[in-house]
């Protein structure tokens, strides 16, 4: 009992961390703040996502242009990035389902303490710790690609003289929107993963009562005989 009530708590903590997962995985996809510059040079104000790109020139005039216009000249990172970042937020979605779907049957289950219940109760624990860890790898993966991209980029453009050079950019703060949201995704997979061996063990003990139970019914009765001298 106590393992099952400590495999609702864990459950409670995913959903919380799933939730908040989502929520910053789909910030980082569209808030086009992926990498930022500011250059003191030429007073304009840069910003990029992946699906606009934008600058801001000292007279507050603002010149962007849209990805979603064109396919063929945006970067392969980009591209990947999106992809990636597609693919966390529906395993997100997914991960988040899976958790009201175990809190429901763990409810129904501490009501109910039917064996089927627990059995498909574990089943949704381990599939909802692959999608959690997937997810949360598939957003660290883009925002690192795309980190990396960046700094090879700005590499580039320090090796230049002073008057070649071009914008410098830092990291924006969708990429750490990324970053936080990956590693919540992560752990909510970690405490689901926990969970479900937690559901196993109280499993594997009920079943063990049940059979010491049955074998105390089944046992044949002894009586003993008294003897009169």
């Amino acid at each position: 009992m106590v393992l099952m009530k400590v495999s609702v708590g864990l459950k409670a903590a995913c959903f919380v961390l799933a939730v908040s997962g989502l929520v910053l995985v789909c910030l980082c996809r569209y808030l086009p703040y992926w990498e930022t510059n500011t250059s003191e040079r030429d007073s304009i104000s840069r910003w990029a996502g992946l699906w606009i790109k934008c600058q801001m020139f000292q007279t507050r005039n603002r010149d962007c242009d849209d990805f979603k216009r064109f396919y063929l000249g945006i970067p392969e990172t980009i591209l990947l990035a999106r992809k990636f970042t597609m693919a966390s937020m529906m395993c997100a979605v997914i991960a988040v389902a899976s958790t009201v779907a175990t809190l429901i049957l763990g409810l129904i289950n501490f009501k109910m303490k039917r064996l089927r219940l627990k059995i498909l109760m574990m089943t949704a624990f381990i599939a909802n710790t692959q999608v959690a860890l997937g997810s949360g790898v598939c957003v660290l993966f883009a925002v690192t690609i795309f980190f990396y991209d960046m700094q090879q980029r700005n590499h580039d453009q320090l090796s230049k003289f002073s008057w070649e050079r071009g914008p410098v950019y830092e990291p924006g703060r969708s990429l750490y929107y990324g970053w936080i949201g990956g590693g919540l995704l992560i752990c909510g997979g970690i405490l689901s993963l926990i969970a479900a061996v937690c559901s196993v063990i109280h499993l594997w003990r009920l079943r063990k009562e049940r059979d010491n139970f049955g074998a105390m019914l089944h046992r044949p009765l002894v009586t003993s005989t008294v003897t009169t001298m």
